[in-house]
Protein backbone atom coordinates (compact mmCIF):
# COMPACT_ATOMS: atom_id res chain seq x y z
CA UNK A 1 0.00 0.00 0.00
CA UNK A 2 1.37 3.38 -0.98
CA UNK A 3 0.26 6.92 -1.76
CA UNK A 4 0.75 8.84 -5.01
CA UNK A 5 1.00 12.63 -4.84
CA UNK A 6 1.99 14.76 -7.83
CA UNK A 7 2.00 18.44 -8.80
CA UNK A 8 2.37 19.83 -12.30
CA UNK A 9 4.10 23.22 -12.56
CA UNK A 10 4.25 23.60 -8.81
CA UNK A 11 7.07 23.37 -6.28
CA UNK A 12 8.74 20.21 -4.96
CA UNK A 13 7.57 21.22 -1.49
CA UNK A 14 3.94 21.13 -2.71
CA UNK A 15 4.14 17.42 -3.46
CA UNK A 16 5.84 16.79 -0.11
CA UNK A 17 3.04 18.64 1.71
CA UNK A 18 0.54 16.36 -0.01
CA UNK A 19 2.53 13.27 0.96
CA UNK A 20 2.63 14.45 4.56
CA UNK A 21 -1.18 14.61 4.53
CA UNK A 22 -1.31 10.99 3.29
CA UNK A 23 1.54 9.75 5.52
CA UNK A 24 -0.68 6.96 6.86
CA UNK A 25 0.05 5.27 3.53
CA UNK A 26 3.74 5.04 4.27
CA UNK A 27 6.28 7.15 6.04
CA UNK A 28 9.09 6.49 3.60
CA UNK A 29 8.68 9.26 1.04
CA UNK A 30 10.36 9.02 -2.35
CA UNK A 31 10.54 12.36 -4.13
CA UNK A 32 10.98 13.07 -7.83
CA UNK A 33 11.51 16.32 -9.73
CA UNK A 34 11.79 16.89 -13.46
CA UNK A 35 11.93 20.02 -15.59
CA UNK A 36 11.29 20.16 -19.33
CA UNK A 37 10.95 23.32 -21.41
CA UNK A 38 10.07 25.39 -18.35
CA UNK A 39 7.45 22.88 -17.14
CA UNK A 40 7.92 20.95 -13.88
CA UNK A 41 6.62 17.59 -12.67
CA UNK A 42 7.00 16.72 -8.99
CA UNK A 43 6.03 13.50 -7.21
CA UNK A 44 6.15 12.60 -3.51
CA UNK A 45 5.44 8.92 -2.97
CA UNK A 46 4.37 7.37 0.32
CA UNK A 47 5.93 3.94 0.38
CA UNK A 48 4.87 1.10 2.66
CA UNK A 49 6.21 -2.27 1.44
CA UNK A 50 3.73 -5.05 2.18
CA UNK A 51 5.00 -8.11 0.36
CA UNK A 52 8.33 -8.46 2.11
CA UNK A 53 10.17 -8.35 -1.20
CA UNK A 54 13.06 -6.00 -1.83
CA UNK A 55 12.53 -2.31 -1.28
CA UNK A 56 11.98 -0.72 -4.68
CA UNK A 57 13.61 2.56 -5.53
CA UNK A 58 10.92 4.85 -6.94
CA UNK A 59 10.31 5.80 -9.60
CA UNK A 60 10.87 2.59 -11.52
CA UNK A 61 12.78 3.58 -14.66
CA UNK A 62 12.46 2.11 -18.15
CA UNK A 63 13.98 4.27 -20.86
CA UNK A 64 12.42 7.72 -20.55
CA UNK A 65 9.39 6.41 -18.66
CA UNK A 66 8.96 6.67 -14.89
CA UNK A 67 6.42 4.53 -12.98
CA UNK A 68 4.69 4.65 -9.58
CA UNK A 69 2.31 1.94 -8.31
CA UNK A 70 -0.10 2.02 -5.38
CA UNK A 71 -1.69 -1.34 -4.68
CA UNK A 72 -1.11 -4.90 -5.78
CA UNK A 73 -1.10 -6.68 -9.15
CA UNK A 74 -2.40 -10.14 -8.33
CA UNK A 75 -1.53 -11.81 -11.67
CA UNK A 76 1.94 -10.33 -12.15
CA UNK A 77 3.69 -13.73 -12.05
CA UNK A 78 1.44 -15.00 -14.84
CA UNK A 79 2.11 -11.86 -16.90
CA UNK A 80 5.84 -12.14 -16.30
CA UNK A 81 5.79 -15.69 -17.69
CA UNK A 82 3.37 -14.98 -20.56
CA UNK A 83 5.40 -12.00 -21.83
CA UNK A 84 8.80 -13.54 -20.99
CA UNK A 85 9.81 -10.70 -18.72
CA UNK A 86 12.62 -12.75 -17.25
CA UNK A 87 15.27 -10.06 -17.20
CA UNK A 88 13.82 -8.32 -14.13
CA UNK A 89 13.59 -9.13 -10.44
CA UNK A 90 9.91 -9.81 -10.74
CA UNK A 91 8.05 -7.67 -8.24
CA UNK A 92 4.54 -6.65 -9.29
CA UNK A 93 5.74 -3.06 -9.79
CA UNK A 94 8.53 -4.07 -12.13
CA UNK A 95 6.32 -6.41 -14.14
CA UNK A 96 3.68 -3.67 -14.45
CA UNK A 97 6.29 -1.19 -15.65
CA UNK A 98 7.69 -3.57 -18.27
CA UNK A 99 4.24 -4.51 -19.54
CA UNK A 100 2.89 -0.97 -19.78
CA UNK A 101 6.07 0.17 -21.54
CA UNK A 102 5.17 -2.30 -24.28
CA UNK A 103 1.66 -0.85 -24.34
CA UNK A 104 2.85 2.76 -24.60
CA UNK A 105 5.29 1.97 -27.39
CA UNK A 106 2.53 0.17 -29.26
CA UNK A 107 0.12 3.05 -28.57
CA UNK A 108 -2.22 0.55 -26.90
CA UNK A 109 -1.58 1.23 -23.24
CA UNK A 110 -5.28 0.88 -22.29
CA UNK A 111 -5.25 -2.67 -23.71
CA UNK A 112 -2.30 -3.60 -21.51
CA UNK A 113 -3.75 -1.98 -18.40
CA UNK A 114 -6.78 -4.27 -18.80
CA UNK A 115 -4.43 -7.25 -18.47
CA UNK A 116 -3.62 -6.19 -14.90
CA UNK A 117 -5.61 -7.99 -12.22
CA UNK A 118 -5.90 -6.67 -8.71
CA UNK A 119 -6.39 -3.30 -7.07
CA UNK A 120 -4.10 -0.45 -8.04
CA UNK A 121 -3.52 3.09 -9.16
CA UNK A 122 -0.68 3.91 -11.52
CA UNK A 123 1.14 7.10 -12.47
CA UNK A 124 3.46 7.19 -15.50
CA UNK A 125 5.62 10.10 -16.66
CA UNK A 126 7.61 10.40 -19.87
CA UNK A 127 10.71 12.57 -19.40
CA UNK A 128 11.16 12.91 -23.16
CA UNK A 129 7.98 14.90 -23.87
CA UNK A 130 6.52 15.69 -20.44
CA UNK A 131 3.41 13.55 -21.00
CA UNK A 132 1.86 11.65 -18.10
CA UNK A 133 -0.78 8.93 -17.70
CA UNK A 134 -2.95 7.86 -14.77
CA UNK A 135 -4.82 4.57 -14.39
CA UNK A 136 -6.91 2.86 -11.72
CA UNK A 137 -8.17 -0.68 -11.27
CA UNK A 138 -11.41 -2.01 -12.68
CA UNK A 139 -13.50 -1.29 -9.59
CA UNK A 140 -11.90 1.99 -8.57
CA UNK A 141 -10.63 0.55 -5.28
CA UNK A 142 -7.35 2.48 -5.41
CA UNK A 143 -8.58 5.84 -6.57
CA UNK A 144 -6.69 8.82 -7.93
CA UNK A 145 -8.10 12.35 -7.62
CA UNK A 146 -7.20 15.40 -9.71
CA UNK A 147 -7.73 19.07 -8.94
CA UNK A 148 -6.16 21.86 -10.99
CA UNK A 149 -2.48 20.85 -11.10
CA UNK A 150 -2.57 18.26 -8.30
CA UNK A 151 -2.97 14.46 -8.31
CA UNK A 152 -3.39 12.43 -5.11
CA UNK A 153 -4.48 9.03 -3.80
CA UNK A 154 -6.76 10.76 -1.30
CA UNK A 155 -8.77 13.96 -1.25
CA UNK A 156 -6.96 15.05 1.90
CA UNK A 157 -3.76 15.08 -0.16
CA UNK A 158 -5.32 17.71 -2.42
CA UNK A 159 -6.68 19.55 0.59
CA UNK A 160 -3.11 20.08 1.76
CA UNK A 161 -2.73 22.50 -1.17
CA UNK A 162 -6.21 23.60 -2.16
CA UNK A 163 -9.35 24.82 -0.42
CA UNK A 164 -11.81 22.23 -1.71
CA UNK A 165 -15.14 21.42 -0.14
CA UNK A 166 -18.02 19.07 -0.94
CA UNK A 167 -20.78 20.39 -3.17
CA UNK A 168 -24.28 21.01 -1.86
CA UNK A 169 -25.55 18.23 -4.11
CA UNK A 170 -23.03 15.88 -2.51
CA UNK A 171 -24.15 16.87 0.99
CA UNK A 172 -27.82 16.40 0.09
CA UNK A 173 -27.13 13.02 -1.49
CA UNK A 174 -25.10 11.99 1.55
CA UNK A 175 -27.93 12.86 3.92
CA UNK A 176 -30.54 11.05 1.84
CA UNK A 177 -28.65 7.95 0.68
CA UNK A 178 -25.29 7.93 2.48
CA UNK A 179 -23.81 8.75 -0.89
CA UNK A 180 -23.83 5.32 -2.44
CA UNK A 181 -25.00 6.02 -5.97
CA UNK A 182 -22.71 8.51 -7.73
CA UNK A 183 -19.25 7.99 -9.14
CA UNK A 184 -18.11 11.61 -8.89
CA UNK A 185 -15.96 12.74 -5.96
CA UNK A 186 -18.62 15.05 -4.57
CA UNK A 187 -16.11 17.90 -4.36
CA UNK A 188 -16.25 20.91 -6.64
CA UNK A 189 -13.99 20.40 -9.67
CA UNK A 190 -12.27 17.35 -8.13
CA UNK A 191 -12.02 14.74 -10.86
CA UNK A 192 -11.89 10.99 -10.20
CA UNK A 193 -9.61 9.16 -12.64
CA UNK A 194 -11.91 6.67 -14.44
CA UNK A 195 -11.25 3.01 -15.06
CA UNK A 196 -10.49 1.94 -18.64
CA UNK A 197 -12.54 -1.26 -18.31
CA UNK A 198 -15.70 -1.64 -20.33
CA UNK A 199 -18.94 -2.34 -18.52
CA UNK A 200 -20.84 -4.51 -20.95
CA UNK A 201 -22.38 -7.64 -19.51
CA UNK A 202 -22.62 -10.72 -21.73
CA UNK A 203 -24.79 -13.75 -20.99
CA UNK A 204 -24.06 -17.36 -21.79
CA UNK A 205 -26.86 -19.10 -23.62
CA UNK A 206 -25.60 -22.66 -23.71
CA UNK A 207 -23.85 -23.35 -20.40
CA UNK A 208 -25.38 -25.89 -18.05
CA UNK A 209 -25.64 -25.36 -14.33
CA UNK A 210 -23.25 -28.26 -13.72
CA UNK A 211 -20.66 -26.77 -16.12
CA UNK A 212 -21.05 -23.39 -14.47
CA UNK A 213 -20.39 -24.86 -11.02
CA UNK A 214 -17.20 -26.55 -12.20
CA UNK A 215 -15.89 -23.39 -13.84
CA UNK A 216 -16.87 -21.23 -10.88
CA UNK A 217 -15.02 -23.53 -8.50
CA UNK A 218 -11.91 -23.32 -10.68
CA UNK A 219 -12.02 -19.53 -10.94
CA UNK A 220 -12.63 -19.08 -7.21
CA UNK A 221 -9.56 -21.14 -6.38
CA UNK A 222 -7.54 -19.22 -8.98
CA UNK A 223 -8.64 -15.91 -7.45
CA UNK A 224 -7.79 -17.14 -3.95
CA UNK A 225 -4.30 -18.23 -4.99
CA UNK A 226 -3.64 -14.92 -6.77
CA UNK A 227 -4.52 -12.92 -3.68
CA UNK A 228 -2.69 -14.92 -1.03
CA UNK A 229 0.27 -13.29 0.67
CA UNK A 230 2.81 -16.07 1.36
CA UNK A 231 5.19 -15.39 4.20
CA UNK A 232 3.01 -12.65 5.70
CA UNK A 233 0.54 -12.78 8.55
CA UNK A 234 -2.96 -12.40 7.16
CA UNK A 235 -6.45 -12.03 8.52
CA UNK A 236 -10.15 -11.97 7.64
CA UNK A 237 -12.83 -9.68 9.00
CA UNK A 238 -15.22 -12.50 9.77
CA UNK A 239 -18.99 -12.35 10.03
CA UNK A 240 -21.32 -15.33 10.29
CA UNK A 241 -22.11 -15.16 6.59
CA UNK A 242 -21.05 -16.93 3.43
CA UNK A 243 -18.56 -14.50 1.86
CA UNK A 244 -16.13 -14.03 4.73
CA UNK A 245 -16.69 -17.69 5.69
CA UNK A 246 -15.42 -18.78 2.26
CA UNK A 247 -12.34 -16.60 2.68
CA UNK A 248 -11.68 -17.96 6.16
CA UNK A 249 -11.86 -21.52 4.79
CA UNK A 250 -9.88 -21.16 1.57
CA UNK A 251 -7.47 -18.25 2.14
CA UNK A 252 -6.10 -19.97 5.28
CA UNK A 253 -5.63 -16.76 7.29
CA UNK A 254 -3.59 -16.67 10.46
CA UNK A 255 -6.29 -14.67 12.23
CA UNK A 256 -10.01 -13.99 12.13
CA UNK A 257 -11.51 -10.83 13.60
CA UNK A 258 -15.19 -10.61 14.44
CA UNK A 259 -17.71 -8.23 15.95
CA UNK A 260 -20.24 -9.43 18.50
CA UNK A 261 -22.99 -7.32 20.03
CA UNK A 262 -24.49 -6.74 23.45
CA UNK A 263 -27.89 -6.93 21.79
CA UNK A 264 -28.61 -10.54 20.73
CA UNK A 265 -30.65 -9.19 17.81
CA UNK A 266 -27.43 -8.32 15.98
CA UNK A 267 -25.28 -11.22 17.17
CA UNK A 268 -24.02 -13.87 14.74
CA UNK A 269 -21.61 -15.49 17.16
CA UNK A 270 -23.05 -18.98 16.62
CA UNK A 271 -22.36 -18.98 12.88
CA UNK A 272 -19.10 -17.08 13.35
CA UNK A 273 -17.75 -19.98 15.40
CA UNK A 274 -18.61 -22.33 12.52
CA UNK A 275 -16.50 -20.17 10.14
CA UNK A 276 -13.51 -19.49 12.38
CA UNK A 277 -10.01 -20.42 11.19
CA UNK A 278 -6.66 -19.66 12.79
CA UNK A 279 -6.54 -17.48 15.91
CA UNK A 280 -9.85 -15.74 16.56
CA UNK A 281 -10.43 -12.37 18.22
CA UNK A 282 -13.84 -10.88 18.97
CA UNK A 283 -14.77 -7.30 19.87
CA UNK A 284 -18.03 -6.50 21.64
CA UNK A 285 -19.91 -3.61 20.07
CA UNK A 286 -21.54 -1.36 22.65
CA UNK A 287 -22.24 2.32 23.13
CA UNK A 288 -18.73 2.96 24.41
CA UNK A 289 -17.17 1.42 21.31
CA UNK A 290 -19.43 3.48 19.06
CA UNK A 291 -18.51 6.71 20.89
CA UNK A 292 -14.80 5.86 20.72
CA UNK A 293 -14.55 4.92 17.08
CA UNK A 294 -17.25 7.01 15.41
CA UNK A 295 -15.11 10.20 15.21
CA UNK A 296 -12.12 8.24 13.91
CA UNK A 297 -14.21 6.49 11.25
CA UNK A 298 -15.82 9.78 10.25
CA UNK A 299 -12.42 11.30 9.50
CA UNK A 300 -11.66 8.43 7.10
CA UNK A 301 -14.54 9.39 4.83
CA UNK A 302 -12.88 11.97 2.63
CA UNK A 303 -15.47 11.04 0.04
CA UNK A 304 -18.95 11.06 1.52
CA UNK A 305 -19.84 7.52 0.51
CA UNK A 306 -21.24 4.34 2.11
CA UNK A 307 -22.52 3.94 5.62
CA UNK A 308 -21.60 4.02 9.29
CA UNK A 309 -18.28 2.21 9.49
CA UNK A 310 -17.09 2.53 13.07
CA UNK A 311 -17.34 -1.26 13.60
CA UNK A 312 -15.13 -1.84 10.54
CA UNK A 313 -12.70 0.76 11.87
CA UNK A 314 -12.46 -0.95 15.26
CA UNK A 315 -11.88 -4.38 13.72
CA UNK A 316 -9.27 -3.09 11.27
CA UNK A 317 -7.42 -1.36 14.09
CA UNK A 318 -7.32 -4.67 15.96
CA UNK A 319 -6.23 -6.55 12.82
CA UNK A 320 -3.40 -4.07 12.19
CA UNK A 321 -1.73 -5.17 15.43
CA UNK A 322 -1.25 -8.67 13.97
CA UNK A 323 -1.50 -8.50 10.16
CA UNK A 324 -0.17 -6.59 7.17
CA UNK A 325 -2.81 -8.01 4.81
CA UNK A 326 -6.53 -8.64 5.41
CA UNK A 327 -9.01 -10.28 3.03
CA UNK A 328 -12.40 -8.76 2.32
CA UNK A 329 -15.52 -10.48 0.96
CA UNK A 330 -16.67 -7.25 -0.73
CA UNK A 331 -18.17 -7.85 -4.15
CA UNK A 332 -19.66 -11.29 -3.57
CA UNK A 333 -23.12 -9.96 -2.72
CA UNK A 334 -23.12 -7.78 -5.81
CA UNK A 335 -21.84 -10.51 -8.12
CA UNK A 336 -24.11 -13.26 -6.86
CA UNK A 337 -27.26 -11.21 -6.23
CA UNK A 338 -27.16 -11.55 -2.49
CA UNK A 339 -29.29 -8.51 -1.79
CA UNK A 340 -32.58 -10.04 -2.82
CA UNK A 341 -34.59 -7.27 -1.16
CA UNK A 342 -33.29 -4.87 -3.78
CA UNK A 343 -34.76 -6.83 -6.67
CA UNK A 344 -38.41 -6.86 -5.67
CA UNK A 345 -38.94 -3.20 -6.53
CA UNK A 346 -39.20 -1.48 -9.89
CA UNK A 347 -36.05 0.30 -11.00
CA UNK A 348 -37.86 3.61 -10.75
CA UNK A 349 -38.62 2.97 -7.09
CA UNK A 350 -35.01 2.00 -6.41
CA UNK A 351 -33.93 5.30 -7.88
CA UNK A 352 -36.55 7.18 -5.89
CA UNK A 353 -35.48 5.54 -2.62
CA UNK A 354 -31.93 6.60 -3.48
CA UNK A 355 -32.99 10.22 -3.60
CA UNK A 356 -32.27 10.68 -7.26
CA UNK A 357 -33.71 10.57 -10.71
CA UNK A 358 -32.57 7.91 -13.10
CA UNK A 359 -31.72 10.50 -15.74
CA UNK A 360 -29.47 12.57 -13.50
CA UNK A 361 -27.46 9.66 -12.16
CA UNK A 362 -27.03 7.41 -15.18
CA UNK A 363 -24.11 9.41 -16.61
CA UNK A 364 -22.32 9.21 -13.26
CA UNK A 365 -22.66 5.45 -13.18
CA UNK A 366 -21.75 5.09 -16.86
CA UNK A 367 -24.68 3.05 -18.10
CA UNK A 368 -27.39 3.77 -20.62
CA UNK A 369 -29.98 2.18 -18.36
CA UNK A 370 -30.06 1.14 -14.73
CA UNK A 371 -30.57 -2.48 -13.75
CA UNK A 372 -30.57 -3.73 -10.21
CA UNK A 373 -27.19 -5.35 -10.75
CA UNK A 374 -25.80 -2.03 -11.86
CA UNK A 375 -27.31 -0.35 -8.83
CA UNK A 376 -25.48 -2.91 -6.70
CA UNK A 377 -22.25 -2.05 -8.51
CA UNK A 378 -22.72 1.60 -7.65
CA UNK A 379 -23.37 0.64 -4.02
CA UNK A 380 -20.22 -1.47 -3.98
CA UNK A 381 -18.07 1.48 -4.99
CA UNK A 382 -19.01 3.27 -1.79
CA UNK A 383 -18.08 0.24 0.31
CA UNK A 384 -14.72 -0.11 -1.44
CA UNK A 385 -13.87 3.53 -0.81
CA UNK A 386 -14.55 3.10 2.90
CA UNK A 387 -12.55 -0.12 3.21
CA UNK A 388 -9.59 1.38 1.35
CA UNK A 389 -9.60 4.47 3.56
CA UNK A 390 -9.92 2.48 6.79
CA UNK A 391 -7.15 0.10 5.70
CA UNK A 392 -5.01 3.08 4.74
CA UNK A 393 -5.57 4.69 8.15
CA UNK A 394 -4.01 1.60 9.76
CA UNK A 395 -1.29 0.86 7.19
CA UNK A 396 -3.06 -2.38 6.28
CA UNK A 397 -3.53 -3.69 2.74
CA UNK A 398 -7.01 -5.04 2.01
CA UNK A 399 -7.36 -7.60 -0.79
CA UNK A 400 -10.58 -8.54 -2.58
CA UNK A 401 -10.48 -12.09 -4.03
CA UNK A 402 -14.12 -11.96 -5.22
CA UNK A 403 -13.26 -9.01 -7.48
CA UNK A 404 -10.71 -10.92 -9.53
CA UNK A 405 -11.23 -9.90 -13.15
CA UNK A 406 -11.59 -13.42 -14.56
CA UNK A 407 -14.06 -14.35 -11.84
CA UNK A 408 -16.10 -11.17 -12.35
CA UNK A 409 -16.28 -11.66 -16.12
CA UNK A 410 -17.48 -15.23 -15.74
CA UNK A 411 -20.11 -14.59 -13.07
CA UNK A 412 -21.50 -11.60 -14.96
CA UNK A 413 -22.01 -13.84 -17.96
CA UNK A 414 -24.16 -16.39 -16.12
CA UNK A 415 -27.95 -16.56 -16.38
CA UNK A 416 -29.74 -14.75 -13.57
CA UNK A 417 -31.41 -17.95 -12.36
CA UNK A 418 -27.95 -19.36 -11.49
CA UNK A 419 -27.19 -16.34 -9.32
CA UNK A 420 -30.38 -15.42 -7.50
CA UNK A 421 -29.76 -15.28 -3.75
CA UNK A 422 -26.22 -16.66 -4.25
CA UNK A 423 -27.56 -20.02 -5.44
CA UNK A 424 -24.47 -21.17 -7.33
CA UNK A 425 -22.03 -19.81 -4.76
CA UNK A 426 -23.85 -21.63 -1.97
CA UNK A 427 -23.66 -24.86 -3.97
CA UNK A 428 -19.86 -24.73 -4.36
CA UNK A 429 -18.75 -23.06 -1.12
CA UNK A 430 -18.53 -26.17 1.08
CA UNK A 431 -19.59 -24.33 4.25
CA UNK A 432 -21.68 -25.59 7.15
CA UNK A 433 -25.43 -25.75 6.27
CA UNK A 434 -26.29 -23.38 9.15
CA UNK A 435 -24.05 -20.75 7.53
CA UNK A 436 -25.34 -21.37 4.02
CA UNK A 437 -28.97 -21.16 5.10
CA UNK A 438 -28.55 -18.47 7.75
CA UNK A 439 -30.21 -15.06 7.72
CA UNK A 440 -28.23 -12.42 5.87
CA UNK A 441 -26.86 -9.72 8.18
CA UNK A 442 -23.39 -8.30 7.43
CA UNK A 443 -21.59 -6.03 9.87
CA UNK A 444 -24.34 -4.21 11.73
CA UNK A 445 -23.88 -0.64 12.95
CA UNK A 446 -26.34 0.08 15.76
CA UNK A 447 -26.60 3.36 17.69
CA UNK A 448 -26.93 5.56 14.59
CA UNK A 449 -29.68 5.84 12.03
CA UNK A 450 -28.51 6.66 8.52
CA UNK A 451 -29.44 10.34 8.88
CA UNK A 452 -27.85 10.55 12.34
CA UNK A 453 -24.62 9.11 10.97
CA UNK A 454 -24.67 11.38 7.93
CA UNK A 455 -25.07 14.50 10.07
CA UNK A 456 -22.51 13.26 12.59
CA UNK A 457 -19.87 12.91 9.86
CA UNK A 458 -20.64 16.39 8.52
CA UNK A 459 -20.31 17.84 12.01
CA UNK A 460 -16.98 16.08 12.55
CA UNK A 461 -15.70 17.64 9.34
CA UNK A 462 -17.02 21.10 10.19
CA UNK A 463 -19.44 21.09 7.25
CA UNK A 464 -22.68 22.97 7.80
CA UNK A 465 -25.89 21.43 6.53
Amino acid sequence: MCGINAVINGKPSDAVRMAHATRNRGMVVHTYHHELNGQTFDVAFNYLPITGEKNIEYPVKIGTFRFWLNGYISNYKELQEDYELGNICGTDTEVMAQLLTIGILQEQVDKYVKMLNGFFSILIYDEENGEHWTFTDRHGIKKLYRYEHGISSEIKGLQALYDIKPTQDCISNWRSTLGIITEDSGYEDVFVVPSVWHKEIYKYTDITYYEAKLELSRLLHQAFERNKAPGLRTGVLLSGGIDSGILAKYMQPDYCFSMDYEDDFYSEIGNIKLNTQGIHYTIICNRQLADTYAPLAAQCLDELKAGSCYTNYALTELASKFCRVIYSGAGADELFKGYTHRYDKPVEEVAHRSGCTIESHLPMIGYTDMTHAQYDAAYLKGILIVEDRIGGAHAVETRYPFLDNDLVDFVRSLPDEFLENKKILKDVCGLHPDVVNGKKRGFSNPYYTNLEWADYVLKQKGIKV
